[in-house]
C-alpha cells in the first residue's frame, strides 16, 4: 500500500489523507487474483475507497463491483447526487465556457438526461424516460419521441431554403 499522509496541524501532527492500494479478490489459496484500490480522506479524516480498477480491468467511481467498462455510483435523492460525467470546454481568447453533462437525474424518476450546463435538471436538452420515451426540449415527454420548443423539426436537403421535409406547430 502507498500512503499519503499531511501536516495537519501547528504542533507537526501527521495524518493520512489518501492511499493506493493492490489488494486479492479472496483468500482462496494460490487464487492471485487482485484489485487496485483508490482511497482518499473526508475533512474528519475518515478513509474510504472511492475508486477501484478490477481483475476483470473494470473501473469503479463512487462502488467496489464495477460491472462494465467504466460504472459510476453516487447515493442520494438530488440532482446534485446524480450520477453523471461533465464535459467543459472553454477558450480564453474568445471569452466563452461551454458546459454539458450526461447522466441520470435522481431529482426527476432517474431520467437519463443531456443538459447544456454543469448540472442535471439546468437547461436539459434531451430526456429519455423509464418508459423508452424520448423528450428533445421537453424533461416529460408523453410519446416515443416528443419534440418541445417551438415546434418544429427542419431535415434539409443539402440546401437551407429547401427542407426536405418539414414540420411546424399548427398557428
Amino acid at each position: 500500500q502507498l500512503g499519503f499522509w499531511t501536516k495537519y496541524n501547528a504542533a507537526g501532527n501527521y495524518q493520512g489523507i489518501a492511499a493506493i492500494a493492490g489488494r486479492r479478490e479472496n483468500a482462496t489459496d494460490q487464487n492471485l487474483a487482485g484489485y487496485l484500490q483508490f482511497i482518499t480522506s473526508d475533512s474528519a479524516g475518515t478513509l474510504s475507497e472511492k475508486m477501484r480498477i478490477s481483475t476483470a480491468g473494470n473501473v469503479g467511481i463512487g462502488t467496489t463491483t464495477p460491472l462494465n467498462i467504466l460504472s459510476i455510483r453516487t447515493s442520494g435523492s438530488t440532482a446534485a447526487a446524480s450520477p453523471s460525467v461533465l464535459f467543459s470546454a472553454s477558450s480564453t481568447a474568445a471569452m466563452w465556457t461551454s458546459n454539458w453533462i450526461i447522466g441520470s437525474d435522481l431529482a426527476d424518476a432517474g431520467k437519463f438526461k443531456i443538459s447544456s450546463s454543469t448540472a442535471l435538471g439546468t437547461s436539459d436538452r434531451l430526456t429519455i424516460d423509464g418508459s423508452g420515451n424520448v423528450g428533445i426540449g421537453t424533461t416529460g415527454p408523453g410519446a416515443a419521441l416528443e419534440i418541445g420548443g417551438s415546434g418544429r423539426v427542419f431535415i434539409p436537403d443539402g440546401t437551407i431554403a429547401l427542407p426536405s421535409l418539414a414540420f411546424s406547430a399548427d398557428t
